[in-house]
């Protein structure tokens, strides 16, 4: 007969009970509960995902969709009334004059409900707390769409009035920061969080009985192996449920935190490709605040993208020496405006003003006319941010330089590489069927 493990059937089907409560972990719908108005949106603090972006775009609106696009720079903020509101305004009368058509199309109801749009987004602006973020993006649309995002890094700006949202930017930015799983383990739970620029939030969290550790002298080694089973079958489960948001293609990097010890026990349990994506290993205090441990995530995120970014960069070599690497920002518009760029490189530190054609993706330092439609060129209080936007619609793959901005200093701050240019073979002399054969 076999040496079965000395627990009983009871603890055995616990076991079983314990990986599969792991399976059904992690499987939570897509979108969160719906805000009933911006301000509710704001305080909720919750990050769009991909998959929320995906439904939003989907689902169908009664009515027109205002999407917004906007730099909090510290200029903007500070006066009152804040700088902010004039530059809102601006963008708004500019895009209900280029949208006149769509919006003579629209039911009184509905253009009193646009009105009433963006007079909300205007408070928003204008009275609530927005200093921390970097950029905002609203998508509004009466009681059916209120969605606020506050964001830590720069988006080109824009305000677009149309019956589906504007998200392609939202999801450059997305797919720019992709989330990191954040594992904090101890003996009698575990608690799961998804980190993506700076939002910290729980996804899952299991719970689990381990006898105390703290053995009198006269304990027995049947229940000290009673307690380090309890505690495999916990580790277990939780890399079981990591492993499988992993599998999701849901994160990119994984942080452990807790006990030295049990994070390295832990350890033991991830499937190799899951622990080849470890990037830091972090033991709080258990008197640590949340701000402290949020901030240590970060250090580790902003660690990760440094080295991130020097191994991108560390190409640009090879690219001038193949003679399609374009540097400095004319230069670099140049081949962005005859559609020749396939990479861009781009610190986040430069900006410049400049002139644009959005109609017909058109960028310049300079005023005058667009070469396309010769209309007035539009400026653009950031050139950078349009040339950026305009890439990626292009299907230019873009890297924006956060952590390591001096390593483009050489550049002039941007560089893009080029399609190469396929000589062609030469062609065959052709001969006059005319002429005489020498003899």
């Amino acid at each position: 007969m076999p040496d079965w493990p000395w627990y009983p059937l009871d603890e055995r089907e616990r076991q079983i009970e314990w990986a599969l409560e792991a399976r059904r972990k992690g499987r939570r719908p897509a979108t969160g509960p719906r805000a009933a108005n911006l301000v509710e949106d704001l305080q909720a603090r919750r990050l769009v995902s991909v998959g929320e972006l995906s439904e939003l775009a989907a689902r169908r609106y009664s009515q027109v969709v205002v999407s917004l696009y906007f730099n909090l720079t510290p200029d903007r903020l500070v006066r009152r009334p804040p700088v902010a509101l004039s530059v809102f305004n601006s963008m708004r009368h500019r895009a209900l004059a280029a949208r006149q058509s769509v919006i003579d199309r629209l039911s009184r109801a509905q253009r009193g409900c646009l009105q009433r749009d963006l007079d909300e987004i205007e408070r928003v602006i204008g009275e609530s707390d927005l200093v921390g973020a970097r950029s905002l993006v609203v998508l509004k649309s009466g009681h059916e769409l209120n969605r606020l995002i506050r964001l830590p890094v720069r988006t080109a700006e824009s305000l677009t009035i149309d019956h589906d949202p504007y998200i392609e930017p939202l999801e450059a930015v997305l797919e720019e920061h992709p989330p990191a799983l954040v594992v904090k383990v101890s003996k009698n739970d575990s608690h799961l969080y998804s980190e993506q620029l700076g939002h910290l939030e729980e996804i899952e969290s299991l719970k689990a009985f381990v006898p105390s550790d703290t053995a009198d002298a006269g304990r027995s080694g049947k229940t000290q192996r009673h307690r380090l089973t309890h505690l495999r079958w916990h580790l277990k489960a939780t890399a079981q449920l990591a492993s499988r948001l992993f599998a999701e293609g849901r994160f990119s990097l994984l942080i452990l935190a807790g006990d030295e010890s049990v994070v390295a026990d832990f350890e033991r349990f991830l499937p190799d490709q899951v622990r080849a994506r470890v990037a830091s290993r972090l033991h709080p205090s258990p008197r640590q605040d949340a701000r402290e441990w949020q901030r240590q995530i970060g250090q580790v995120l902003a660690a990760q993208r440094r080295l991130e970014e020097e191994a991108s960069l560390a190409d640009l070599g090879e690219y001038a020496a193949r003679g399609v690497l374009t540097t400095g920002l004319a230069d670099v518009l140049e081949v962005v405006n005859r559609f020749r760029a396939r990479r861009l490189f781009v610190s986040t530190e430069l900006r410049q003003p400049g002139f644009v054609c959005r109609q017909h993706h058109f960028l310049s330092l300079h005023e005058g006319r667009c070469p396309f439609c010769n209309e007035e060129l539009f400026p653009a209080e950031n050139l950078v941010d349009e040339l950026i936007e305009f890439a990626r619609m292009h299907g230019v793959e873009v890297t924006l330089i956060e952590e390591t901005p001096a390593l483009l200093d050489h550049h002039v701050g941007v560089a893009a590489v080029t399609y190469e240019v396929q000589s062609e073979p030469a062609r065959p002399e052709r001969r006059n069927p005319s002429a005489r054969s020498p003899s």
